[in-house]
C-alpha cells in the first residue's frame, strides 16, 4: 500500500513554482490595442454597464466562475496549504476558478463583516478550516446576508458522500433505514452535517476515546468523521458480516482494518487506498451546478439531488466500494446537472438551462480543456465523449 510521506509532500509543494496555483489571463494583452481594451479605457465600458445593472458582472467579469475559499484560525499561514489545495481541486475537477483567503482569527461579528465586505468579488464562497466557532452556524449566518451560495464544503461535501454511501448500503443489503444500526463517532461540523443528512436514530459518540468504553458492537453502518484521529481496528468489536465502515481520516491503516474486518465494506479518506471517500467527490459539483444557474444559495433540494446522483454512479457489484472513483467523469456531468436541475426546480436559480445534453457536453469540454492544460488527471467514466476515448480505454474495474 502506498502512503504519502513528509519528504514527498514537501518536495511536491516546493518544486518549480512554490505552491499549487497561479493566475493566468484569459484574454490577450500582447499589444497596445489589447491592453487598451483590457484596462484603460476599455474596462470603463463594462464598469459603466455593471453600474447600471449588477447582473452584467456575470457577463463581463470572472465573478460567475470564481469561488472564494475562506478560512480563519490562529495561524492562518499554516492553513494556507490546505485551502490552496482546495482551490486547486475546484479547478482540476470542475473548472472553477478559486483562490484562498486566510483571515486572522476574529470574533464572529468581525469575521462575518470581513466576509460580507469581500463577497461581491465572488460567485460563491467556500468556508473551511473554521476552528474557533460553529462552522454551520457561520454558514447559515452568511447565507442570510448574501445573495450568492455559501457552503462549508468540507463538512457538507463529506456529509453528501456519507449519505450517498448509506443509500447504496441499503440498496445492496436490502435493509431498511429504520432497521439499520448506524453509529457516528466524532464531533464538529462534519459530524453535525452528516447527522442532518442521515436523520434520526443514529448512535452518536463524540470521540474514539468514549467509543472504546462504549464498545460499538453489532452495528451495520459505522462512520468516523474525525480526520485527525484514526480508530483502532478493535474499536468496533463484533460487527455484522455485511457492515460498512467509513473512516474519513486519511491516516487510516487500511491493511490493519481490512485484516480485522475482511468482510466489511471499507471506505477511507486516503485517496491512495481502495474505497476512497472525501469531499472532492461532491463539493466541486455542488458549486458547479450552483454557479451555472446563478443560484442564490445551495439549498436542501440541491444537496439531496447531489446525494442521489452520487449514489447512482457507484458500481453495482456487491464487492465494489459504495462510491465511484474520484476521477470518474460522470461526477462532473451528472452531479452538476442534478444540482442545477434542483436549483431551477426549487426556485433559487437565476439562470435557466433547457438543453441538458448540451450542458453535459459543455461540462465535459471543460474537463478536456483542463486536461489539455495540465495533463495531471485522467478522467474515467461511461460517456462516449472524446475525452474518454482519448485518455482511457475503459472504466476502471474494482
Amino acid at each position: 500500500m502506498s502512503y504519502t510521506n513528509e519528504k514527498e509532500a514537501l518536495k511536491y509543494h516546493s518544486k518549480g513554482r512554490a505552491g499549487k496555483t497561479e493566475v493566468i489571463p484569459t484574454k490577450p494583452a500582447d499589444s497596445a490595442e489589447s491592453i487598451a481594451l483590457a484596462y484603460s479605457p476599455g474596462a470603463s465600458f463594462p464598469s459603466h454597464s455593471i453600474g447600471k445593472e449588477k447582473w452584467n458582472a456575470y457577463r463581463y467579469t470572472n465573478k460567475g466562475n470564481l469561488v472564494g475559499v475562506l478560512s480563519d484560525g490562529a495561524s492562518p499561514l499554516a492553513t494556507k496549504p490546505l485551502m490552496e489545495g482546495k482551490s486547486m481541486l475546484l479547478k482540476q475537477f470542475a473548472d472553477i476558478d478559486a483562490f484562498d483567503i486566510e483571515i486572522t482569527d476574529k470574533d464572529d461579528d468581525t469575521l462575518t463583516g470581513i466576509i460580507q465586505s469581500i463577497a461581491p468579488t465572488f460567485g460563491a464562497i467556500s468556508i473551511g478550516g473554521i476552528k474557533s466557532r460553529d462552522g454551520l452556524a457561520l454558514q447559515e449566518k452568511l447565507q442570510k446576508l448574501l445573495d450568492i451560495p455559501v457552503l462549508h464544503d468540507e463538512a457538507y461535501g463529506a456529509a453528501v458522500c456519507i449519505a450517498a454511501a448509506f443509500t447504496n448500503y441499503l440498496k445492496r443489503t436490502g435493509k431498511e433505514a429504520a432497521e439499520t444500526r448506524t453509529a457516528l463517532i466524532g464531533s464538529g461540523t462534519t459530524a453535525r452535517a452528516a447527522t442532518q443528512l442521515l436523520g434520526s436514530g443514529i448512535l452518536h459518540i463524540e470521540s474514539t476515546d468514549k467509543a472504546e468504553a462504549t464498545a460499538v458492537c453489532g452495528y451495520d453502518f459505522i462512520i468516523c468523521t474525525d480526520t485527525q484521529q484514526t480508530p483502532a481496528p478493535s474499536l468496533f468489536g463484533s460487527i455484522v458480516p455485511d457492515a460498512a465502515i467509513i473512516i474519513l481520516s486519511p491516516f487510516c491503516d487500511y491493511d490493519a482494518m481490512r485484516k480485522a474486518y475482511p468482510r466489511a465494506t471499507l471506505l477511507t479518506g486516503n485517496i491512495l487506498q481502495p474505497g476512497y471517500i472525501g469531499s472532492i467527490l461532491a463539493s466541486p459539483y455542488l458549486f458547479r451546478g450552483a454557479l451555472d444557474t446563478l443560484s442564490a444559495s445551495i439549498n436542501n433540494s440541491m444537496t439531496e439531488a447531489a446525494i442521489k446522483s452520487l449514489a447512482s454512479l457507484a458500481a453495482e457489484s456487491k464487492d465494489a466500494p459504495l462510491l465511484p472513483r474520484y476521477n470518474d467523469t460522470r461526477l462532473a456531468t451528472e452531479i452538476s446537472a442534478a444540482v442545477a436541475q434542483a436549483a431551477i426546480g426549487s426556485g433559487v436559480a437565476r439562470r435557466n438551462i433547457t438543453n441538458w445534453e448540451e450542458y453535459r457536453q459543455t461540462l465535459l469540454s471543460r474537463l478536456e480543456r483542463i486536461y489539455n492544460m495540465t495533463g495531471h488527471i485522467k478522467h474515467y467514466g461511461n460517456s462516449n465523449h472524446r475525452l474518454h476515448r482519448r485518455y482511457t480505454r475503459a472504466a476502471p474495474e474494482y
